[in-house]
C-alpha cells in the first residue's frame, strides 16, 4: 500500500479513526475532483457522501470507505478505498476492471489523468 502525504497533520500515536480517513480521501485529486463535479452538476447543493465499514484482511485492520453521491433513489459509489487502521496514509483504491485494490500509485499509473 502507498503512503501519500496531505495537507492534514495526522498524529500516528493514535492511528487512523474515520473522521481522519475521510479528511484523507477528501484530499486526494480524483475525489475533489468529482466533488467539483459533483457540486457543479448539482447546482451547489450536493456533496461527496461514504460509506464506512471496518474489516480484518490478512491479520490487518482496514477501514472501507466507499466514496460517492448520495441521492433521493440510491447511492452512486465512486471509488472503493481500504485505509490501515493504524496509518491513514496507507490507502488501497479498487480498480473497477478487475475488481482488485492497488496501491494507489500503481491504480493512478493505470488510470492517468
Amino acid at each position: 500500500m502507498e503512503k501519500i502525504e496531505t495537507s492534514d497533520k495526522i498524529d500516528e500515536k493514535v492511528g487512523c479513526s474515520t473522521e481522519k480517513a475521510m479528511k484523507v480521501i477528501l484530499a486526494l485529486k480524483e475525489v475533489e475532483e468529482s466533488k467539483r463535479n459533483l457540486d457543479s452538476l448539482t447546482d451547489h447543493k450536493a456533496n461527496i457522501s461514504f460509506i464506512i465499514d471496518s474489516l480484518k484482511q490478512d491479520g490487518t485492520e482496514l477501514y472501507s470507505l466507499t466514496v460517492g453521491y448520495n441521492n433521493e433513489e440510491r447511492f452512486e459509489p465512486y471509488y472503493h478505498f481500504y485505509l490501515n487502521k493504524s496509518d491513514c496514509k496507507n490507502i488501497q483504491i479498487m480498480d473497477i476492471v478487475s475488481g482488485e485494490y492497488l496501491s494507489l500509485a500503481n491504480w493512478r499509473s493505470q488510470n492517468p489523468d
